[in-house]
């Protein structure tokens, strides 16, 4: 078993006899930090978030600019 990537303070204790969800959810984040060595993938893969903020803060800022728009057009003050 590999050691623990979390904090001794984010550790939470489970029942005995309950499946390990959280250990679970441990060694899947730290498999996603794993290298692939395959160069265009690593790239792919680490820029993958940071797109995907940046789409969705582009739609909020849309979205309130419709909202804005369609107000002051329609007569709102």
């Amino acid at each position: 078993m590999a050691p623990s990537v979390w904090p001794r303070s984010a550790r939470v204790r489970t029942p005995r006899g309950t499946p390990g969800a959280i250990e679970a959810l441990r060694e899947s984040v730290a498999a996603q930090g794993q290298r692939s060595r395959v160069r265009w993938a690593d790239a792919l893969s680490v820029s993958v978030r940071p797109m995907i903020t940046c789409w969705f803060r582009a739609l909020y800022c849309a979205a309130k600019t419709a909202t804005s728009v369609g107000a002051i057009s329609g007569g709102a003050d």
